[in-house]
């Protein structure tokens, strides 16, 4: 999976990761809180285009990010990125930052996120015993998307970074036919 996460905002967030585990931080309770913040910026496009705009000064920035924060406290961790962030002018890469320190955060735990697509949605204790098998295959946490695809017919496809494990009947039956017209 090719990310959408800028050069800059992938430093950024890789940084701030360093920083948490040196200092021993609580790396998943600054996930939340960048997210929490990330996801509140972007869910009013009046308050992307002010973090965006060069002609807002960044004092202002970082009030109207004050004002989305209001009522929760930010980790210091959080806060201090802000600060670096406001420093270089670059608040507006706040949820690119979220989505880098996110990945990152996943890389340093040994997560990995997958694909599972399914002709039908797969009940709660199919994807847990799935996801157990594919852990287990693995050697890693896995954090899988799920979706469905009629074509499948039957079966599955995994894609997890670079592997793909094709269990799909279509899939089968692809082979069954070469096999025969092989034999002929």
């Amino acid at each position: 999976m090719t990310s959408s996460v800028p050069g800059i905002a992938r430093r950024y967030g890789k940084a701030l990761l360093r920083v948490v585990v040196d200092q021993k931080g609580d790396a998943r309770e600054v996930a939340e809180s960048l997210a929490e913040l990330a996801g509140r910026s972007t869910a009013h496009t009046d308050v992307e285009r002010v973090l965006a705009s060069p002609a807002v000064p960044v004092d202002r920035k970082l009030l109207v990010l004050d004002a989305l924060g209001r009522g929760k406290v930010l980790h210091p961790f959080v806060s201090n990125l802000l600060n670096v962030l406001a420093k270089n002018d670059r608040l507006s890469l706040l949820p690119a930052v979220d989505e880098a320190y996110r990945k990152a955060l996943d890389a340093h735990e040994g997560v990995i996120e997958g694909e599972v697509v399914t002709p039908e949605p797969l009940g709660d204790s199919e994807r847990k015993a799935l996801e157990a098998r594919l852990s287990q295959l693995s050697g890693k946490t896995l954090k899988l998307r799920y979706r469905t695809d009629l074509k499948l017919l039957g079966g599955l496809v995994v894609r997890t970074g670079n592997t793909i494990y094709d269990a799909s009947v279509v899939t089968q039956l692809e082979t069954f036919k070469r096999r025969v017209l092989a034999a002929y």
